[in-house]
């Protein structure tokens, strides 16, 4: 795997695939500019659990969905995210990647080991898989109520109290990439077989935040997409 700056972001390469982890830059006008050979395909997201098969005849933008996949080539799955995690899969023989839009709900509702999941049932086996995981909210950041807490803390098999500091009686700050990776334990994943890259999205000026910005925060763009 071939890791590399770019105006956009960082850029994951290897011989079957290309993927971007974007920054603010990463408008889809910038990614068609500057990957003129992609066709990308957006989603609606909508912080929920559904997963959809993406392919070339797709509309763009016409899917309720936080995560598709596909077997083509030369189709770049984007993810639209401000705070929350873009997750990527990649899984060679037989060749299958997805892209998934992961808030906080997201990781309640398990929407990456449901991902998975429905690559196993296309042929993919865990062992097999490489998964990438781009900027997103962090710990010092990521500040939520005590219900929403114990939401997060009820989705996973791990040690709960390695993923969360309390600052109040009524808040805490939640460590939504750690409880990521016991998901991923979970659904049989090496962590060797894992790309994070750890900035935080909130307090990082590239990228655009929600939670720093509120309305006024756009969206970056991220993507994975076969050769």
């Amino acid at each position: 795997m071939k890791v590399v700056q770019h105006s956009l972001g960082t850029v994951i390469e290897t011989d079957s695939y290309i993927g971007l982890l974007g920054n603010k830059e990463a408008q889809i006008s910038h990614l068609q500019q500057a990957f003129p050979h992609l066709n990308f395909k957006r989603i609606k997201q909508v912080h929920k659990d559904r997963i959809v098969h993406t392919s070339a005849q797709a509309i763009d933008f016409s899917s309720e969905a936080d995560a598709h996949y596909t077997s083509e080539k030369n189709l770049g799955l984007c993810i639209s995210t401000a705070d929350c995690i873009p997750v990527f899969i990649y899984h060679h023989e037989p060749r299958w990647i997805a892209g998934i839009h992961a808030g906080w709900r997201g990781v309640e509702n398990r929407i990456v080991l449901k991902t998975i999941q429905a690559l196993k049932r296309n042929g993919c086996k865990s062992e097999n898989l490489q998964i990438a995981v781009g900027p997103h909210i962090q710990l010092s950041s990521f500040e939520v109520t005590n219900d929403v807490r114990d939401l997060l803390l009820k989705c996973f098999d791990g040690e709960k109290r390695s993923v969360w500091n309390e600052i109040s009686t009524t808040k805490s700050k939640v460590d939504l990439h750690q409880i990521l990776k016991f998901q991923l334990l979970e659904s049989g994943i090496d962590l060797h077989q894992t790309y994070f890259e750890f900035k935080d999205t909130v307090t990082d000026l590239s990228y655009h935040s929600f939670r720093r910005d509120k309305e006024s925060s756009g969206r970056q763009l991220s993507f994975i997409a076969l050769k």
